[in-house]
């Protein structure tokens, strides 16, 4: 994310001549004090200096070089729209402003941010488009109850598409970003500081809605964010679609992640978090995984399918999060747990994966598995490989390899009512020192 920006208010404006520009366009330093439309390109800064007035730059050029191309600050009821800005440092800055309207805009090919907001609230940036900026597309520093939507961020070499750092309420619906950090990507400077399509950092009550990332190393991160909301997005052709880095209380629905390099979901250090009703599909990686510590989540109701390692990996020290009716359905293996404790799994089915429908290994310890379905795995439907302490009850295991099997010293783990028919092996397998009490099985070997 680029340095925050903090600059004093101008005490006066002045008209400053810059080198002589093409003829049809004026020059210098613009101070706008009442509504204004331009008639020709402009080379020069342009500087709001009042309020409830509207720039209206009818598609004219406004063209650097200088620090700012158009600067708001500190006024409200201003409306800048239809302005093509190029060749500044920063494009369009909006600073400790409230209640304004930037539409329509491109910024492009600027040094550093495309469109830059610094300490306001209630602003609106919609239908914008911020392409080949050398920092962030849309930088938000500390902003709060402000909108972005159908906004465009492409090929910025920045850290994000679009950015969000210490602000909250704010809302962003229906934004594209795509090919973010374009120019550093096969670089080890891309490699080291990552290329984000939107990032929200140490933001809370933030809302994402409808929008889209590709082509960057993470297409959503939240670092240090809590309370956000990610509604109805899609991060395809990333590195990584979704992350989450020491994140909690947020909520992440119907989202999709798709195509990506690595995993769909990642969620580090993170607990307390909700994931209900996203799609993680044909990812190079798992499609959800907990790693380190990210504890007491809620997964109900999510897709994983055709990705090239698990469907859900649980990863050791994340405990006490409960899945429940979730879908891992043809990856490598359906649910994985290596190691965690305390995780509860309801109603979720895991049916023709490669290798096994549920693993648990590593051990992985006190986790309860209850009407669970894993059926036509090419492996194990359950396998519990040097685990203890599990509890299974009410499972099906139909037509995979073999239905249910302890091995490797797992021991004191308790299966009861569960079901198993049809398994090309042995439909269940115990070895030895587990419990297993009313169960339905075909064919079964040490029990």
């Amino acid at each position: 994310m680029s340095k925050k920006i903090r600059l004093p208010v101008l005490a006066s404006f002045m008209l400053v001549f810059l080198a002589p520009a093409p003829a049809g366009a004026t020059t210098g330093v613009l101070a706008v004090t009442s509504s204004l439309t331009l008639s020709e390109d402009h080379h020069g800064a342009i500087v709001i200096a009042g309020d409830n007035l509207t720039l209206d730059c009818a598609g004219h050029a406004v063209v650097g070089p200088g620090e700012f191309g158009i600067r708001l600050e500190a006024h409200t009821g201003v409306t800048v729209q239809n302005c093509d800005v190029a060749g500044f440092q920063h494009g369009v800055a909006v600073l400790s402003s409230t209640g304004n309207t930037i539409a329509g805009n491109r910024s492009h090919n600027n040094l550093d941010t495309g469109f830059v907001l610094d300490h306001g609230s209630a602003n609106i940036l919609t239908g914008n488009n911020a392409e080949a900026n050398g920092g962030n597309g849309f930088q938000l520093v500390s902003v709060s109850n402000t909108t972005l939507d159908h906004n465009t961020a492409s090929h910025n070499g920045g850290t994000a598409g679009i950015a969000l750092g210490g602000g909250s309420n704010n809302v962003l619906r229906a934004n594209t970003s795509f090919d973010s950090n374009a120019n550093r990507l096969s670089s080890n400077l891309a490699a080291d500081n990552g290329a984000y399509g939107f990032l929200v950092a140490r933001g809370s009550g933030n809302l994402l809605i409808g929008n889209t990332s590709r082509g960057s190393t993470i297409g959503l991160f939240l670092i240090q964010a809590s309370d956000n909301s990610l509604e109805n997005d899609t991060a395809n052709s990333n590195a990584l679609g979704v992350v989450l880095v020491d994140a909690s209380r947020n909520h992440v629905s119907a989202t999709v992640v798709r195509n990506n390099r690595e995993h769909g979901m990642l969620l580090v250090q993170s607990p307390h978090n909700d994931l209900v009703g996203n799609d993680s599909a044909r990812n190079g990686g798992a499609g959800f995984v907990l790693s380190e510590q990210s504890s007491e989540n809620r997964f109900e109701r999510n897709a994983s399918h055709a990705n090239a390692a698990e469907g859900f990996g649980i990863h050791p020290g994340c405990d006490n999060n409960v899945f429940s009716n979730n879908v891992a359905n043809g990856n490598s293996h359906g649910i994985i747990l290596f190691g965690p404790m305390l995780n509860v799994f309801v109603g979720n089915t895991a049916n023709a994966n490669t290798g096994a429908g549920f693993i648990l290994a590593e051990g992985a310890s006190a986790n309860r598995f209850e009407s669970n379905t894993a059926n036509a795995n090419g492996a194990e439907g359950y396998v519990v490989d040097a685990s203890n302490g599990n509890q299974f009850v009410s499972n099906v295991g139909n037509a995979n390899a073999v239905g249910f099997w302890t091995r490797n010293g797992s021991s004191g783990n308790a299966l009861s009512n569960n079901t198993a028919f049809g398994n090309k092996g042995i439909d269940a397998i115990d070895g030895g020192g587990n419990s297993w009490t009313s169960n339905n099985f075909g064919t079964t070997q040490g029990i």
